[in-house]
């Protein structure tokens, strides 16, 4: 089955709230409910496009694949959409660091953030 996981990939973003964030984007009260209830089926293309937009993700981020009953999917193409693990909530892991070891990982992050950017730049 395939099915989209919205509720996981806004909570490692650090949304809180994702009714009301995504109203603040823009969406309708209807799709911001139907999204942050983890139940957002046949979203459009342009729906989907605006929410891989806000949330800075792919649709292979939001989407995940879990085989069926007596479905084999260790060769399938899909298996890429298998989720081992959710992302980790980064709140969580910071309530317990030092000062330093915030600092650090910030550095880390920014490190990160401007090797992604310097991918981005070498893909155009």
């Amino acid at each position: 089955m395939l099915y989209y996981d919205f509720k996981s990939v806004m909570a490692a973003k650090g949304v809180e709230n994702p009714y009301t964030w995504l109203k603040r984007k823009g969406f309708t009260h209807y799709l911001a409910g139907r999204i942050a209830a983890n139940k957002a089926q046949g979203l459009s293309t342009n729906q989907l496009e605006k929410l891989c937009i806000v949330l800075g993700c792919t649709p292979h981020d939001l989407l995940v694949w879990k085989p069926s009953e007596g479905q084999n999917g260790e060769n399938h193409p899909l298996k890429v959409l298998q989720r081992k693990h959710q992302p980790s909530r980064i709140k969580q892991l910071m309530k317990g660091l030092t000062l330093n070891e915030m600092k650090a990982m910030e550095a880390a992050l920014l490190k990160l953030r401007k090797e992604g950017e310097k991918g981005k730049a070498l893909d155009d």
